[in-house]
């Protein structure tokens, strides 16, 4: 995301865009993988594996609505990716 935004190759509706679903294609493979070295007994229950489908959901609705919005400044949307990267730079630097 920052280098399509840095290098000008995107504006940040696009960049949002395209790293969704890089993070759909991302997590699918990794999903799979897990799947192929885990054990069936050792996945969570159904109780929350859908609790977690119904979060997601409801953050991909929150989500696409907030982008799709045209009121919001790209200013703020690019505080809220920032805010996520540096986020997720911080979970990769402790592990």
């Amino acid at each position: 995301s920052p280098l399509l935004l840095f290098a000008g190759w995107t504006d940040i509706r696009q960049t949002a865009a395209i790293s969704a679903m890089f993070i759909l294609v991302n997590s699918i493979a990794g999903l799979a993988a897990n799947l192929r070295q885990t054990s069936p007994a050792s996945l969570p229950s159904a109780t929350v594996l859908f609790t977690l489908a119904v979060c997601v959901v409801m953050g991909g609705f929150i989500g696409s609505s907030f982008g799709a919005n045209r009121k919001q400044s790209t200013l703020v949307l690019r505080r809220l990716l920032a805010l996520v990267l540096v986020i997720a730079a911080w979970k990769m630097i402790l592990g």
